[in-house]
């Protein structure tokens, strides 16, 4: 299976970057929001000076894996009605999913408070490919 991860980090880079890479996964076969925390130490910014000390923040990813491959998609989240719930929504349309289904995942979906999944789509009688059996 090929893998495929957005390196840059906006809602609006990851819809562009949808548009060009779902089309190579096949059928998809399972979608996944996940959430996690991340604590980085002496982070480095714009400007060039350091923030000394730690700093936790929280990371969501949307997997989209597909009969050929994956994603992984950052700079998108769900639960609200902002330009990350939009960019989901958008993925989730290009994959196939109907826009009611698409709008109830991004924009009604809960946002956990702790680590881990927060939401996943399997189409009606799909079998896990081995990827999947893997995640």
């Amino acid at each position: 299976m090929k893998r495929y991860r957005m390196t840059a980090s906006t809602s609006h880079k990851a819809e562009a970057y949808a548009e060009r890479v779902i089309p190579l996964l096949g059928k998809v076969r399972w979608i996944l929001a996940t959430r996690y925390t991340s604590t980085q130490t002496d982070r480095w910014r714009k400007d060039g000076e350091v923030r000394k000390g730690t700093v936790t923040t929280w990371r969501e990813y949307l997997y989209v894996y597909g009969d050929k491959g994956y994603v992984r998609f950052k700079g998108v989240c769900w639960g609200y009605g902002g330009s990350g719930p939009c960019a989901v929504h958008k993925i989730l349309t290009l994959c196939g999913l109907d826009d009611a289904t698409a709008r109830r995942l991004a924009f009604e979906s809960p946002r956990l408070e702790e680590d881990g999944m927060s939401w996943e789509w399997k189409p009606e009688g799909s079998k896990p490919t081995r990827m999947i059996e893997a995640a």
